[in-house]
């Protein structure tokens, strides 16, 4: 079944939402997005992880299109959401810390970002020890060169916060 209040449909809706992201076409991306966000409200309910990850999105767009006071309640909402429902262990929750850390980061707000870059990084170790505990050596290999350009890049951009300049 295909109806408007499907899960197909939400989920064409979000492709095309996010395309017009992309785009920068932010002004057919948000209805869209808002969209997807009713229908997934009304089928899973607003403690759902697919509804945290359409909030998520929208919240995304309004950081693209320079509308950080509209970010900021869809990205901290969509971050307590995964929080709950997935745990503080889980890197879906890491990336939410991390988008509002950048969001934070993009209006200036370092002093807001820091802890979050810090919270995120952690996570992330923490999956991988505990990945390099239970996988093969060459898996172990492919994961840690994953995460520790991840944590580089996390530290580099905080590092560049912190002094307003790149860091070389």
């Amino acid at each position: 079944n295909f109806s408007e209040q499907s899960g197909q449909y939400a989920n064409g809706l979000h492709s095309l939402a996010v395309s017009y992201d992309l785009s920068a076409e932010y002004s057919l991306a948000e209805p869209l997005f808002k969209q997807v966000l009713l229908i997934k409200k009304s089928a899973l309910g607003e403690q759902h992880r697919s509804y945290a990850n359409s909030l998520r999105s929208l919240g995304l767009m309004y950081r693209h299109s320079g509308q950080p006071s509209l970010a900021l309640p869809c990205l901290q909402e969509s971050m307590e959401i995964r929080k709950r429902a997935l745990g503080e262990q889980h890197p879906h929750y890491a990336q939410s810390v991390s988008n509002l850390a950048f969001l934070y980061l993009s209006t200036g707000e370092q002093h807001s970002a820091q802890p979050l870059f810090r919270l995120a990084a952690r996570t992330h170790r923490q999956k991988l020890d505990l990945n390099s505990a239970v996988q093969s050596a060459r898996q172990q290999k492919l994961d840690e060169s994953s995460h520790r350009h991840f944590l580089d890049w996390q530290l580099t951009s905080s590092l560049e916060a912190d002094v307003g300049a790149p860091v070389a």
